[in-house]
């Protein structure tokens, strides 16, 4: 990555929450300027694929969520597909959802094209 890139890419602005379990490593979160940073940590002993799915909503704090005011409520959703994260590696996605706010993250360690078995992972941004 060149350095002009490398010297824009958001940065954690605070400590990062707790690493929270999910099939061959965790997942963490931090605040940045901009919103927040959701991090997966391959901890296995080889390359793992894992999806995120982000519900920027106003579904309550987990784990007493409610699907009908997340529906009423969505700004946006996110996918985030990592795909053979080497073991020991790090791979992270950025967004723009404020500290605060009741945004869902689910996960899944299913192919992209077979994604049914979503678990919740939390919501951070509120934690």
């Amino acid at each position: 990555m060149p350095p002009a890139a490398r010297d824009t890419e958001p940065v954690c602005t605070g400590a990062a929450g707790p690493a929270l379990p999910v099939t061959a490593g965790t997942v963490t979160w931090c605040q940045t300027a901009g919103g927040g940073r959701l991090a997966f940590t391959n901890t296995g002993h080889a390359p793992a694929d894992l999806s995120l799915v982000v519900h920027d909503c106003d579904g309550g704090k987990a784990p007493d969520l409610d699907a009908a005011k997340c529906a009423a409520t969505l700004r946006g959703t996110s996918d985030v597909i990592w795909r053979q994260i080497e073991p020991g590696r790090t791979a992270t996605a950025d967004f723009a959802i404020e500290k605060g706010a009741n945004a869902q993250v689910w996960w899944t360690a299913d192919t992209p094209d077979r994604a049914t078995d979503l678990r919740l992972l939390g919501t951070p941004w509120n934690s």
